[in-house]
């Protein structure tokens, strides 16, 4: 049999026994744009398209040989599905639905208006077929694309009942089979750490209402096999072009690599700042003070020399004692905590004093029971935690008092900063100053929980509450 080159167009097969409709239905094709081919009995066919790819078979169910049904049967025995439609001069509702069940794609009776209505049909069924092939090629490539990436890609309903898909990247990163997830969409939030939870439900109950189009959440979680990971999460929700919700989907990532070597830049940054200020501290505080000595005692010397010179001594002492104590307040601003033996309950102390005093409003410190924080590190961000807070209130929020805390809890520290101004009104994070930006980087790298409590008017007032897990 020879085999047939043909253009991009997919190739017909009619398979019909009389002769002179096979001619007509050929001419009809041809006349329509559509290359046909035609054979006459059941075992012709088979012969054709053991040879030939054929984009559509139009099937007559009655042929000399075998009939139209043992045709595919035949064919599927040979793992081949070949699109077909069936036609029949008898009309049999029942034996429409058997052939309907055995995969054609439609059915056309053999009638007075025959060829009228084949070759729409025939279109109609070819363009669906292309539909479906380039939406098929499109599912091949999103899969190919999504089967590979290291991030976590996830579509969901409108209804948010549960996922429609997610890539096995889940596993990789959960690790937990991501068609679990598809099973019990609860799974993707019991592994976020208690103490981001809260904010992780709040971005996705934002975007589950349509409060907001987006969000943007880094949290951490726990991952089947008990280690820590921190998740960079978007999500989005699509709209046709009415607005109608039709899906959300989104994006995670793991950034604990990131996380790891941020908290490492940022450990390096205050291990300077604490190297500078201790430099300060030891030596040229001590150089000043022992100059400052120096210039007293030639005061003292000099008791019969005129008044000129013990004027200019008396100066020279003062602006010593001047530097030195400015020098010692760097070097406390630069390592509060370290420095100090009583470590940071004694450095928020002082922040409570240095704030009253520099704003003229009332500053307590709260710390009924010891809390000790044996790692340096993590005293030092807890500490710039706390005195960004505290000035980002009382410049900002315009309180009579405010109130730092410290306390242990449940297995781990909470550092509290409250004040009774305007409360803190949440936004979107890109629009977020600088120094809470700061606030949060500090938390991540030591793994603290962070959230703000805005009161109600017109009491107002925010609660900032920084809680950290037992190191």
């Amino acid at each position: 049999m020879t085999s047939y080159s043909h253009s991009n167009e997919p190739l017909i097969l009619i398979v019909e026994d009389e002769a002179g409709l096979l001619a007509l239905l050929s001419r009809a094709f041809r006349k329509a744009g559509r290359e046909a081919r035609g054979v006459s009995s059941g075992a012709e066919a088979l012969e054709f398209l053991r040879e030939n790819q054929v984009g559509l078979m139009v099937l007559d169910l009655g042929l000399p040989d075998i009939t139209g049904q043992e045709l595919i049967e035949a064919l599927r025995e040979q793992g081949r599905q070949i699109p077909f439609i069936v036609m029949s001069g008898m009309n049999d509702v029942r034996l429409t639905v058997k052939m309907m069940r055995e995969g054609a794609l439609d059915f056309v009776l053999k009638d007075s208006n025959f060829l009228e209505l084949v070759v729409p049909v025939v279109q109609r069924v070819l363009e669906g077929l292309e539909v479906r092939r380039k939406f098929d090629e499109t599912e091949v490539r999103f899969r190919q694309i999504s089967e590979t990436i290291n991030d976590v890609f996830w579509l969901m309903g409108p209804d948010r009942s549960q996922y429609l898909y997610v890539n096995p990247a889940f596993e990789k990163i959960w690790g937990t089979p991501a068609n679990a997830l598809l099973d019990d969409r609860e799974l993707w939030g019991k592994a976020i750490v208690a103490e981001d939870r809260n904010k992780y439900l709040q971005a996705t109950g934002e975007l589950w209402s349509g409060e907001r189009e987006d969000y943007n959440v880094i949290y951490r979680i726990r991952d089947a096999g008990g280690q820590l990971r921190w998740i960079n999460d978007r999500g989005y929700a699509r709209r046709d072009q009415s607005g109608k919700l039709i899906r959300f989907i989104g994006v995670a990532t793991d950034v604990s690599d990131q996380k790891a070597l941020e908290g490492q830049v940022l450990e390096a940054t205050e291990n300077e700042r604490i190297r500078i200020g201790q430099d300060i501290h030891d030596d040229l505080c001590q150089r000043l003070a022992a100059l400052k000595l120096k210039c007293s005692l030639i005061q003292a010397s000099v008791s019969g020399s005129p008044e000129k010179q013990k004027e200019l001594l008396a100066e020279a002492s003062s602006d010593l004692q001047q530097a030195t104590t400015l020098a010692r307040g760097i070097a406390k601003g630069l390592s509060p905590v370290s420095l100090e033996a009583e470590g940071l309950m004694h450095a928020l102390g002082e922040l409570a004093e240095v704030t009253a005093s520099r704003f003229g409003i009332s500053c307590r410190f709260d710390c009924p029971d010891p809390v000790s924080v044996p790692n340096s590190t993590v005293a030092t961000h807890l500490f710039r935690i706390a005195q960004e807070l505290v000035n980002n209130a009382a410049k900002h929020a315009g309180p009579k008092e405010i109130q730092i805390g410290l306390h242990e809890h449940e297995g781990g520290i909470q550092l509290e900063v409250s004040n009774d101004g305007m409360p803190f009104q949440k936004s979107d994070s890109s629009r977020r100053g600088m120094g809470l930006h700061f606030i949060q980087f500090r938390a991540d790298s030591i793994g603290a929980g962070l959230s703000f409590i805005p009161g109600e008017i017109p009491e107002g007032g925010t609660r900032a509450l920084c809680t950290l897990a037992n190191l």
